[in-house]
């Protein structure tokens, strides 16, 4: 699995799973958007790497779903 590094950015909308250097924190799940940038850790650094777990679409870029006018 390709893992990415703070500064990246994310190539897909998902949830990443955050593996913190030296154990610190135990892996945790975040969500981010296409493009976004990952972030630093505040305490491991840039020793922080993030693996897409989930591909997700937002549900107004799916095709299977009608955004009305009106709605937001």
């Amino acid at each position: 699995m390709h893992r990415l590094e703070p500064g990246e950015r994310a190539v897909f909308t998902g949830l990443y799973k955050a593996v913190h250097a030296d154990g610190h924190l135990p892996p945790h799940y975040v969500i981010a958007l296409q493009g976004d940038a990952f972030p630093h850790c505040t305490q491991c650094a840039d020793r922080v790497r993030f693996e897409l777990a989930v591909s997700a679409r937002h549900v107004h870029a799916d095709a299977q779903f009608k955004h009305r006018a009106g709605e937001d």
